[in-house]
């Protein structure tokens, strides 16, 4: 009896001995696999030919909850050519901004311009009666390593594992894509998230978060990344042509795209459902306090016009997801209807996003038509008599 006893106790000893034998196996092998489209994307980076690639860039300050948040919108044509002594001398870039001023709550837009160490940069400013001002200075590298981030070159450090530690990777699934996912931390104790795409061996998104508690989150969508073969003869005309993703933002006299929109509750609803009759459109964003401010000046005209036969009102929220939204309307006690952007792919989300170029909240009229009549970013006292008078106005 203790002989059989005692053969069971080793049966079972050499079965569990087997079973994490496989299982650090398996681990191996799935590290090793994470090293390897690792050590591709750096490759497809670091190649001897130039990289040219685009980013749309979301910038969120501020603290929501004392309503100081503002939400930048960026565009980016880059030109990227790895240089061992220094990544970033042959880097040149143009970066397209519009945002709101925190304390003004004015438009703000500015174009800048980077070709080496050359900086040049024009700022239109309704602070500045729309007037242009343009600059050209030197900088440093230090300054241009700063301006970059976010760039090529900060996911090369963190591939590389220069200035930061990695705190996790695994996989995930994004925008129906394989990726693995880097959680990384650097020496400043700034939070890097990198999702790499694991069969074309490229970055997809790079989220830089400096705080938790008041929220200061850069997010890097890269996309139409391309080969050049002579960095230094290469323009942005050239590598750069007029695609869907560079379509002019939208402004007055310009007609609403037909874009295919759901509801919380899952009820499909397309921007050409607007025509035939007056829109007033609000947009927002969960993450931005201003926009929390005007819920009740937005409820009431909701309430105002719900019944009417020639206006109609929608407030959109383009930045956020379904499961987002679902809490977000629990906890802030939302009485109207939120339509959002599915985003079925990456490409339309930031389709959508380089045409609705404002800063949040934006109230957008339309006409009969989906042609906009008449826009105001921002929220403040004699918001909703402003709304009143615009609509008499324009509609």
């Amino acid at each position: 009896m203790k002989s059989c006893t005692k053969h069971c106790r080793q049966k079972k000893t050499f079965m569990k001995q087997i079973w994490v034998f496989f299982l650090i196996l398996g681990t191996s092998s799935c590290t090793v696999s994470h090293e390897q489209v690792l050590e591709e994307t750096k490759n497809n980076l670091t190649s001897e030919k130039g990289m040219a690639y685009d980013i749309n860039q979301i910038l969120i300050q501020g603290n929501p909850s004392t309503a100081d948040t503002t939400i930048v919108h960026t565009t980016t044509h880059a030109i990227f050519e790895y240089n061992k002594q220094d990544s970033l001398i042959n880097f040149k870039y143009s970066i397209e901004d519009q945002y709101t001023h925190p304390i003004f709550q004015v438009s703000v837009k500015s174009k800048s311009y980077y070709d080496w160490h050359k900086h040049v940069k024009v700022l239109e400013s309704e602070l500045k009666n729309m007037k242009k001002e343009t600059c050209h200075q030197e900088i440093e590298a230090s300054t241009l390593e700063r301006d970059t981030r976010g760039h090529i070159s900060t996911v090369l450090k963190i591939i590389n594992k220069d200035e930061f530690k990695f705190k996790a990777v695994n996989d995930t699934i994004f925008k129906d894509k394989k990726c693995i996912c880097i959680k990384a931390i650097s020496e400043e104790d700034i939070s890097h998230h990198l999702i790499i795409d694991k069969e074309m061996h490229l970055p997809v998104r790079l989220q830089i978060i400096e705080s938790f508690t008041q929220p200061f989150i850069n997010e890097y969508n890269y996309y139409n990344f391309r080969e050049i073969l002579d960095f230094k003869e290469a323009s942005f005309e050239s590598v750069m042509p007029y695609n869907e993703f560079d379509a002019k933002p939208l402004t007055v006299g310009d007609v609403i795209p037909e874009w295919s929109l759901k509801y919380v509750d899952n009820k499909k609803i397309s921007t050409s459902d607007f025509k035939g009759k007056s829109t007033i459109l609000f947009l927002s964003a969960i993450n931005c306090g201003w926009c929390q401010k005007a819920i009740p000046s937005i409820s009431r005209i909701q309430q105002k016009y719900r019944e009417n036969d020639s206006i109609q009102t929608f407030v959109f929220y383009p930045l956020d997801t379904k499961e987002k939204l679902e809490s977000y309307i629990q906890v802030k006690k939302i009485d109207f209807p939120i339509i959002y952007n599915p985003g079925e792919n990456n490409k339309e989300r930031i389709r959508m996003l380089n045409r609705l170029k404002f800063s949040y909240p934006t109230t957008i009229i339309l006409n009969c038509n989906n042609e906009i009549v008449w826009y105001k970013t921002g929220y403040g006292d004699g918001f909703e008599e402003l709304i009143e008078k615009s609509i008499q106005k324009y509609l």
